[in-house]
């Protein structure tokens, strides 16, 4: 079963509580879905948390993509804890959300759960804030991914040593290979990206 409302603006940052809540309550009743789009709804990191306790109990979504939403750090620890819970997951977008190093972290410590996980989009992010953590947040990530085939790092704004240690983890995933969704050129990046860092395409 699939549920796409992408881009429906139902919600705004301030007002949009009551709406975010509605839908997650008629979320649970939707045990069978298999793919899930809510790109481009402005979930923001207070709706992500409402959102995220919605889909603990869907064992069988395949497909999830929470891209352009303005989730944040914040967001993405609560949207993280309850991805775990989806352990039928092939494809997940997190991308365009202003994520930084704890955002990403958040699913790096979650994702091993998710063991068929072979499609992984985090472009646009800034993850240059992730100096520091003890342990770099991208390469943590992908590191745990052990199915993924599919990785997109488009304008992904990485420290030079994030990015050396993405390079390390990179060079042992034989099966992994570049992809640039279709919808990465159209889309506006985050906001304000950290001119000191570098960009890894």
């Amino acid at each position: 079963t699939d549920l796409n409302i992408s881009s429906c603006e139902m919600w705004d940052f301030e007002s949009g509580a009551l709406e975010m809540l509605l839908l997650s309550y008629g979320l649970q009743e939707c045990r069978m879905l298999t793919r899930l789009n809510l790109s481009g709804t402005d979930l923001g990191p207070h709706g992500a948390a409402i959102f995220a306790d919605s889909i603990r109990g869907f064992a069988g979504l395949q497909h999830l993509d929470v891209s352009r939403n303005f989730i944040e750090d914040e967001g993405a620890c609560a949207l993280a804890a309850a991805v775990q819970h989806c352990t039928a997951l092939t494809s997940l977008d997190i991308s365009r959300n202003l994520l930084g190093g704890s955002g990403i972290d958040a699913f790096a410590g979650t994702l091993g759960h998710c063991p068929r996980l072979a499609r992984l989009n985090v472009c646009r992010n800034d993850l240059a804030a992730s100096a520091g953590l003890a342990l770099h947040p991208l390469a943590h990530l992908v590191g745990n991914c052990r199915a993924l085939t599919q990785l997109d790092l488009n304008e992904s704004y990485l420290s030079d040593t994030e990015a050396h240690a993405l390079a390390g983890v990179l060079s042992h995933c034989s099966a992994c290979t570049p992809w640039t969704s279709a919808a990465t050129s159209s889309c506006p990046a985050p906001r304000s990206p950290r001119s000191s860092t570098a960009a890894l395409r």
